[in-house]
């Protein structure tokens, strides 16, 4: 399931310009943080 995500993520990553990216990552960070936590 987790690397399903991942992929469609990527997918969704690809229509993104960089500074969307950056904040979408970070975003994506402290999710990912916060489920591990």
């Amino acid at each position: 399931a987790g690397l399903w995500v991942f992929l469609s993520m990527l997918e969704i990553v690809e229509a993104y310009s960089p500074e969307e990216l950056s904040s979408l990552k970070s975003t994506a960070q402290q999710f990912l943080e916060a489920k591990v936590v």
